[in-house]
């Protein structure tokens, strides 16, 4: 991967906006609850500009395995407010990562809120500098992509607080391309994407 001189740039206004999946997780499944079931799952997900889930599949389960399949049938049973661009335009949405549902006051449900605590970054991003002069960080952001998969825009994601270092990767969004999506037609589309990078300053990563 290229060295990334990080450059500082100031954010635009307005905002770029998810689909809330908390949603799903406003009523806890009874019968799951009765039975103590803490669960998380790694799930592709994709809800298109009407706030639609257009496809969902559970990729590997943790916790109570049956309880784990379950959460691409919850989370495609509500309609959300769809993804917004920045001009407030409606997009499609994709996720890629752990979706939990857990009892905090139990042992299964710490060890899911353990295993979302400790989720690993989607990738390693080499840069020349990072502020406060430490040597690796992690951000986490929100992407928008074109129909090509070329990031047009980029902020904070929903739990990072903007900061330097999440406009400093804003600013360098041309390295942060992604895989175009499709809707069922075949068309490509725009979509929001969330995305979570470790950033180490180059020689600074472990041979």
């Amino acid at each position: 991967m290229p060295l990334i001189p990080l450059l500082f740039a100031a954010a635009a206004g307005g905002a770029l906006s998810i689909p809330n999946l908390l949603a799903a997780n406003s009523t806890y499944p009874p019968d799951a609850l009765r039975a103590g079931k803490s669960a998380g799952a790694n799930i592709a997900l994709v809800v298109d500009a009407q706030g639609r889930v257009a496809r969902c599949d559970t990729r590997e389960t943790f916790g109570d395995p049956a309880f784990g399949r379950q959460f691409c049938a919850l989370i495609s049973a509500n309609h959300y407010k769809p993804a917004k661009a920045r001009d407030g335009s409606p997009v499609w949405y994709r996720f890629d990562g752990l979706y939990t549902m857990f009892l905090s006051d139990t042992a299964q449900g710490r060890q899911m809120q353990a295993l979302q605590a400790n989720q690993p970054a989607a990738g390693e991003l080499a840069v020349s500098r990072l502020p406060g002069g430490v040597n690796r960080a992690r951000v986490a952001v929100l992407l928008l992509v074109d129909p090509t998969g070329a990031v047009t825009d980029c902020q904070a994601g929903p739990t990072e607080k903007q900061s330097a270092l999440v406009t400093a990767v804003c600013a360098n969004r041309a390295a942060l391309s992604q895989a175009p999506l499709t809707d069922a037609a075949g068309a490509a589309v725009s979509y929001v994407t969330n995305l979570k990078l470790d950033l180490v300053v180059d020689g600074s990563a472990p041979n």
